[in-house]
């Protein structure tokens, strides 16, 4: 009877409602395996992502996704048996086009709904997820109102015929309803979803936008581009509350600022940072913090932090915003959050903050404290002596045992007491102080029997812990080799956790490298010394102790040096170890020190034997250097100490990296082979690096033949720049026309970077000539309000794209033939573009005289058939797609001459240029047939030079691209008002993709690549 009253209290404390949606997307490419997904603190789980088949419109599961998708929700049940897991299919981006392909017709829905059905069926999901679609005009989103009637008809129906309960049905939909010129159905997914996940997230982009951002700002005073207004405006057009679901990023981007000292949101940047895309996951994000010391701040105007570590700026939502917009969820009646995406997390605690208890949980908690205090205050202090009495028992018996027992599982250590160590220590005075590591101080101390030794004492601010020192003491005492720090003893009582170790007089490595004048102490035999003691420390952990050790944070301050400067490796709290059959394995936790850290384990938390030989290529790269991992170099000192060092490498001129007090002329190993070795072990893919067995032999052995290293893992690509370009004679197209080509014609060559040009004209030569980046005029690129216009270049620069190389003739770019080696020092082009041998060979010429190339880093296996013309289909999707991927919006050639010269300007007017347009519809990448195109060639003159224009009327183009009728006249009145005339001589990117977007309304795309021939007026 009490239980019964009991739990009619707790019914009237604790009313039934909602219940609360605590979702996350768990993405397949992501590396994270689904087993160490803490389900515990979610609701629903998603697994992404199935896609469309765009011949049969059937949902697809990739063949490797099938072995995760099938047992996902097997896997993730295990913790939480309640999780409800919902299958994902992308249909937005670069799926959109078949997804809308897929509505158009009955047939195809059908296809795709019923063989969705039957996958979630198959793979244990309750619940189907639609992400990204966005319908971009009124024939799709119509269609798209259809295909989610449907769709909701057959989920509805499919229980009646079985035994199972109803799917679940969801969507993934933009941050506002109103996108560009378009709207969701907002009736239909009313009317067909269970909920709506927001992606409230990516706002801006440091691949788009040159000023950091707030991504997932929840508000923003001076734009609309937030959370809050898109969740109001899809609220105020009819979708209730109780159906959104917000948005939570589990990652940030990464921007380069232009000024470090201006870092606040808004600030101007140059571009991205760290990673590929500027995206960096919230755990990288905390290592990054933790490495350099950084402290986010928290901006309360967008609820947001952000932080900068010298030029590079992170944004990102921490943990203080995540508890403000999971607040704000609750308040305005929303049905929960959404992560995305659930690996990004660091040790859950965003999940943990987002998960927290509802605010009015603690009133009801009063409440119930109010109506039964006596029964709790009874409990406690029953529950309360119960402890007190076995706590008593059980510690009279283990401070019996205690000493036992830790001499018997560590017999060859001495367990010393804190009063032994305090006394050791002289009680921990700071001038006995060594110094501190990530475990906590070190302090000088001497034992009872008159013998030195370092005494290492966790601090509370460890970032280390119980398990760091039990893993050090266990690997430490199984361990012993000359070139391993040796472990005396131990001591555990109370909160004080200490480590006992021999004392090295000359302390760490570090203490030299770095000092200008202590790393004169180090001659370059010593520092042979110090690397081979290293090399065989890690061999021996690696091959030849009874384990396979992985140290995992290999650094010049963990290297220590005795009496005699000889190496040995010490703090191996963050060691692994390594079956011996076992060739990588993964972890959650990131650590190390950032410089150290190879490239797999910081983007998927795999480690692999090879992790060490990365760590170890840095330190030998920092020995023969004296450099620190941390700082950056070159001429623009934007360079890491791996970039700076392979660059320098490759150009032969080693000399200017290496330490100027060394001298290697009376030893065999050799600086030079040193830093090549040290390249190889700093390789980008574990597998391309050496093992430390053949490390140590090509260290040791002179004979042995050292390869090549390829370019090692770069933290940012675009700081990169080339500096060399070789260019051999070209031939003249128009001998026939007499000798156009006097002996001052030029050639011009430019080279691009993110941030600057460089360029300058050279005379026509018939040798081999090498040109220097110091023999460049480099000037910085100045961007208009429109973001993108290259002042008066030769060639149109996208500061988005990987820096490029464009060469080309300044005076006369009608070439038939050249060959041109291309130092491609550091440059990032599609594979394409990157030629097996050093050098292209570029033929211009097709035998007719109409149809020639003009130099625009044309690779030797042509991107383009040259005889494209008008009615003809581009058939080569392959090559189409690298075509519109690498020449980006329009390519623009530019003839110029000297004046009063009649017979070149006469030659060149008549064979004139072609403009060749490729369309994609919705980015799919067709094969689109140009019907037709009026193209008005003119050749303008004056006292200076002349150019070549073309005019295109906007109609002949409405029925390429399938617009709708009803947007025909206002497209071609502003198309042909502002942006149609294209003068050669000024084409700018930011007004072709204007015209662009205006002409195709949607998701096409124009490319425009001027190159051939153009018929005559």
């Amino acid at each position: 009877m009490f239980k019964i009253k009991l739990l009619f209290v707790f019914l009237l404390i604790f009313p039934s409602a909602q219940a609360w949606i605590k979702s996350g997307y768990w993405y397949s490419g992501s590396d994270f395996p689904v087993q160490d997904i803490n389900s515990a603190l979610f609701t629903h789980l998603i697994c992404a992502f199935a896609h469309i088949n765009s011949s049969n419109y059937k949902l697809s599961i990739s063949s490797s996704d099938e072995p995760y998708m099938s047992t996902f929700t097997e896997t993730v049940r295990q913790i939480n048996p309640s999780v409800i897991t919902l299958l994902s299919t992308r249909g937005g981006e670069a799926n959109s086009s078949t997804f809308f392909e897929m509505v158009s017709t009955s047939s195809r829905r059908r296809s795709f709904i019923e063989s969705s059905i039957k996958a979630a069926r198959q793979h244990g999901f309750l619940g189907l997820d639609l992400f990204g679609v966005l319908p971009n005009t009124p024939i799709n989103m119509s269609n798209m109102e259809v295909f989610l009637d449907d769709w909701r008809e057959a989920v509805n129906s499919e229980p009646k015929n079985t035994s199972t309960s109803r799917l679940i049905l969801t969507m993934g939909a933009r941050y506002s309803p109103a996108q560009d010129f378009m709207t969701y159905p907002i009736d239909s997914i009313k009317r067909n979803f269970d909920w709506v996940h927001l992606i409230s997230y990516d706002y801006y982009l440091p691949s788009k936008d040159n000023f950091t951002g707030a991504h997932a700002a929840l508000y923003d005073p001076s734009s609309n581009l937030n959370t809050d207004y898109g969740i109001k405006e899809w609220i105020k057009r009819g979708l209730p509350a109780n159906k959104l679901v917000l948005g939570l990023p589990y990652h940030g981007y990464a921007w380069t600022l232009v000024n470090p000292n201006d870092n606040t949101i808004g600030s101007l940047a140059k571009g991205l940072a760290i990673t590929a895309d500027g995206s960096v996951s919230y755990r990288l994000i905390m290592w990054y913090c933790k490495s350099y010391g950084a402290k986010p701040v928290f901006n309360s105007t967008y609820v947001t932090n952000y932080f900068n570590v010298g030029s590079v700026w992170i944004g990102f939502d921490g943990v203080e915003a995540v508890k403000i917009k999971v607040s704000y969820a609750k308040k305005n009646g929303l049905l929960g959050y959404s992560v995305f995406q659930v690996p990004n997390d660091d040790n859950w605690v965003l999940s943990r903050a987002a998960g927290g208890e509802e605010e009015d949980q603690k009133s009801k908690q009063s409440l119930l404290i109010i109506v039964l205090p006596t029964v709790f205050i009874a409990i406690l202090l029953f529950g309360a002596a119960i402890c007190c009495l076995k706590r008593k028992i059980i510690i009279s018996r283990v401070r019996g045992k205690t000493a036992s027992e830790k001499r018997s599982v560590y017999p060859d250590l001495q367990v010393l007491t804190f009063n032994q160590i305090q006394t050791a220590t002289d009680n921990f005075p700071s001038e006995n102080k060594l110094g501190e590591g990530g475990f906590g101080p070190v302090y000088k101390g001497k034992l009872g029997d008159g013998q030195e030794v370092a005494v290492k004492r966790l601090s509370e601010n460890s970032k280390q812990g119980a398990e760091e020192f039990k893993n050090e003491v266990a690997l430490a005492t199984r361990l012993q080799h000359v070139n391993l720090v040796k472990l005396l003893g131990f001591c555990i009582e109370g909160e004080e956790k200490i480590l006992i170790y021999e004392y090295m007089p000359n302390r760490s490595l570090d203490t030299y490298l770095f000092d200008p004048v202590k790393r004169l102490w180090l001659d370059w035999e010593k520092r042979v010394q110090i690397i081979e003691g290293i090399s065989q420390g890690l061999l021996y952990l690696q091959e030849y102790s009874i384990f396979t050790v992985i140290h995992r944070d290999l650094k010049a301050s963990n290297i220590l040096l005795d009496n005699y400067m000889k190496p040995k490796i010490s703090d191996f709290g963050l060691a692994r170890i390594f079956q011996k059959d076992e060739s990588e394995a993964n972890t959650q936790k990131i650590v190390g020190t950032y410089g150290y850290i190879p490239p797999e384990y910081v983007k998927r938390g795999m480690y692999s034997r090879k992790y060490d030989v990365y760590s170890f290529g840095v330190l030998l790269l920092q020995i023969i250097s004296g450099k620190k991992a941390s700082n950056l170099y070159g001429v623009h000192k934007n360079l890491t100490i791996l970039e700076h060092a392979y660059e320098l490498w490759r150009i032969d001129n080693c000399e200017n990296f290496m330490d100027p007090s060394l001298d290697d002329a009376a030893r065999t190993c050799k600086l030079k082979r040193c830093m090549q070795v040290a390249l190889l072990c700093v390789q980008e893919r574990w597998e391309d690096r050496p093992s430390m067995l053949e490390v140590s032999s090509m260290l040791k052995n002179e004979t042995e033949i050292v390869p090549t290293p390829s370019t090692p893992c770069f933290l940012n690509k675009s700081r990169r720049r080339p500096t060399k370009i070789l260019l051999f004679t070209c031939r003249s197209l128009f001998s026939q026309y007499g000798n156009f080509f006097p002996t001052n014609t030029t050639i011009m060559v430019q080279a691009y970077t993110q941030t600057h040009e460089a360029q300058r004209d050279f005379l026509w030569t018939d040798s081999w000539r090498d040109i220097d980046e110091d023999e460049l005029d480099v000037q910085p690129l100045h961007f208009n309000d429109s973001k993108d216009e290259v002042n008066d270049g030769e060639f149109i620069f996208d500061k988005n794209a990987p820096e490029r190389i464009a060469v080309g003739l300044n005076s006369d770019p009608l070439v038939e033939e050249a060959h041109i080696v291309v130092a491609e020092e550091g440059v990032d082009l599609d594979e394409s573009y990157s030629p097996s041998s050093e050098e292209l060979h570029i033929d211009y010429s097709s035998g007719e005289e109409n149809n020639y190339r003009f130099p625009n880093f044309v690779p030797e296996k042509e991107l383009f058939d040259p005889k494209f013309e008008v009615g003809k289909t581009f058939t080569d999707m392959e090559l189409f797609r690298k075509a519109i991927k690498n020449h980006g919006v329009v390519t623009r050639c530019n003839f110029r001459f000297r004046p009063n010269d009649d017979r070149r300007a006469q030659a060149v007017c008549k064979l004139g240029c072609k403009w060749r347009i490729w369309a994609s519809l919705n980015k799919k990448l067709d094969c689109v047939q140009v019907k037709s195109y009026t193209p008005i060639h003119t050749c303008s003159r004056d006292s200076t030079n002349r150019h070549c224009t073309a005019k295109y009327v906007a109609e002949r183009y409405l029925e390429t691209f399938k617009i709708d009728p009803e947007w025909n006249s206002k497209l071609i009145s502003k198309a042909v008002k502002d942006n149609l005339k294209l003068n050669i001589n000024k084409v700018t990117a930011w007004r072709a993709r204007r015209w662009a977007r205006i002409l195709i309304q949607g998701g096409a795309t124009i490319s425009l690549v001027c190159f051939g021939h153009m018929p005559q007026s």
